[in-house]
């Protein structure tokens, strides 16, 4: 009698354990399929913003095929086709392009920051979404100070590479942006590179006279990683590129710029 429940219970506790390890491998298989499809959508959703943005670059982009006559070093400047892109978007406002990145897009300005947030350029949903203006600003970038947002992608896209001016050669060496608007390509020198929150000062827009903004230049210089060698200016306006450090750290990389100078396509072209 005792060999019998023995037996039955060694039976049992044998089932029990079979069940546990089905139970287990159903859990697993569920987790392997739900990451696998979050893996897909992620993929799916990077690759949905990569080729839009490729695409752009190839249809309204040219780059000025021409020679400087003295350094003998080939052109940094693009051409835009303006007009097809507002065609696409309304809300097309100038092209930004940063040598020595590979940060070159359309800016947007929607009716507030959360609307190109998840919506791309061409106005698909996709994390990427759009560089937009902060929409307290003018689209024609005559504010003292315009900000600009761009998201931080795990895939090395939109403003990620604003992280190479983390490092002084870096930086130096790839000193100024590019803003295509107008016909014309505004230049801005990097004025610094800080690391600020999400509600830090850098994100003020109005001054209400010349000393307010003196001050703010002055204390972007007291917090900047490394000095640029590039001096404050009141007279001229600054354009503040804004991403996140990374996910849910409240942080933002700044990359600030002072206009330099303003040079008509026509001359470039000629």
């Amino acid at each position: 009698m005792t060999t019998k429940r023995t037996r039955t219970e060694i039976k049992q506790k044998r089932l029990k354990e079979k069940g546990i390890i089905i139970a287990l491998l159903a859990v697993f298989v569920c987790v392997a399929g739900f990451s696998a499809y979050k893996i897909i959508t992620i993929m799916t959703d990077y690759n949905k913003s990569i080729t839009e943005y490729e695409g752009l670059n190839k249809d309204v982009v040219k780059k000025i095929d021409a020679v400087d006559p003295v350094t003998q070093e080939e052109s940094p400047y693009l051409d835009i086709n303006h007009e097809g892109l507002k065609k696409k978007n309304p809300d097309y406002v100038g092209w930004l392009y940063i040598p020595g990145t590979n940060i070159s897009y359309p800016m947007v300005l929607g009716s507030s920051n959360d609307e190109y947030l998840h919506k791309t350029f061409e106005g698909q949903y996709a994390y990427a979404g759009a560089l937009f203006l902060d929409y307290r600003n003018k689209g024609d970038f005559s504010d003292t100070n315009t900000v600009v947002y761009g998201h931080h992608m795990n895939n090395n896209t939109m403003f990620t590479q604003l992280d190479l001016f983390q490092n002084w050669e870096f930086g130096t060496t790839n000193n100024v942006f590019h803003i295509y608007r107008d016909d014309k390509v505004y230049i801005y020198e990097n004025y610094c590179f800080v690391l600020t929150s999400a509600t830090g000062y850098v994100y003020t827009f109005g001054f209400p006279d010349t000393r307010s903004y003196a001050n703010h230049l002055r204390k972007l210089k007291t917090e900047q990683y490394y000095e640029t060698g590039v001096a404050a200016d009141v007279t001229k306006p600054i354009v503040t590129l804004s991403t996140c450090q990374g996910i849910n750290t409240g942080r933002r990389y700044v990359l600030v710029g002072i206009l330099k100078e303003v040079i008509d396509m026509a001359d470039i072209r000629n």
